[in-house]
């Protein structure tokens, strides 16, 4: 694999995700050679069975980027779920402009363009995140705050990504 400059800024690494969110096929797609190589980003295992493994970044000094394996609940099973989030390392007072380099939109368009087809879920307070299906594979996408995620201008807080067999 070529070695690829870590992302400047969270337009960059949300490109990065969707362009792994459109390569993964099923589970078998979702381990740390594959992630590696989509994205262009190291991935850590932090577990001897290597279910647990992942990738960080610093975007400011308040913002960070992760994604990480969520391993099923079964012992020795190989995780089928990735989740991406962007963190807020003051607490929740950050102003979330600096990760908003792709607004819901954007990643609904991208998503919709590489053949998902969605759904907002309903919450509590309404709608409270949208899910993307494409066969085998979902996204669940949810924003910041308490907004509806397909209005203008909503950010992306976290992805979470997910395959059978």
């Amino acid at each position: 694999m070529t070695s690829v400059a870590q992302p400047l800024d969270a337009e960059d690494i949300g490109r990065r995700m969707l362009k792994l969110i459109d390569s993964i096929r099923s589970a078998q797609d979702i381990v740390p050679e594959h992630i590696q190589q989509t994205t262009g980003l190291k991935v850590d295992i932090w577990s001897a069975d290597q279910s647990k493994y992942g990738l960080s970044g610093k975007l400011t000094d308040a913002w960070y980027y992760g994604l990480r394996s969520m391993p099923p609940a079964a012992p020795g099973a190989k995780p089928n779920s990735l989740l991406f989030s962007f963190s807020d390392q003051n607490g929740g007072d950050a102003d979330p402009t600096p990760v908003c380099g792709l607004t819901f939109q954007d990643y609904s368009h991208a998503l919709s363009k590489a053949g998902f087809t969605e759904k907002p879920i309903e919450g509590i307070r309404g709608v409270d995140s949208w899910r993307f299906t494409r066969g085998d594979v979902s996204v669940s996408a949810y924003v910041f705050g308490d907004g509806d995620p397909a209005a203008p201008g909503a950010c992306v807080s976290q992805l979470i990504i997910s395959a059978r067999a």
